[in-house]
């Protein structure tokens, strides 16, 4: 028997989940995958090479893809420093980016990684 435990406090385990697709746009899409350089990912000081690593992985990424294609980028590693206001060159970066390729271009950040 599987079981997927619920995250939620005191919830009770989903038993028996079904793995079937969903059959919406993301149980089909296709998947890039994009390293960052070690270098990168060992410094979050906000002061390294992660802005223009990150904005260079968003234009390969949409090199990548068709005119057409919706994508969705999950950036699951950020930077520690800075006020993350949104006046960050890679959060500027980021903003740029997803008005220059409006509507097809949404980016899911991270927040709270980093149990402070």
């Amino acid at each position: 028997m599987s079981t997927v435990q619920n995250p939620a406090p005191g919830a009770s385990p989903v038993k028996n989940p079904s793995w079937k697709l969903a059959g919406d746009d993301a149980s089909t899409a296709d998947i890039i995958f994009v390293q960052l350089p070690m270098q990168t990912v060992q410094d979050t000081s906000g002061s390294g090479s992660m802005s223009s690593d990150v904005l260079l992985a968003l234009d390969y990424i949409m090199g990548q893809c068709e005119d057409d294609a919706k994508v969705v980028v999950n950036l699951s590693w950020g930077t520690l420093a800075g006020a993350h206001t949104g006046s960050s060159v890679l959060e500027r970066g980021i903003d740029q980016r997803i008005k220059h390729y409006k509507p097809r271009l949404e980016v899911v950040i991270p927040a709270g990684n980093s149990y402070q």
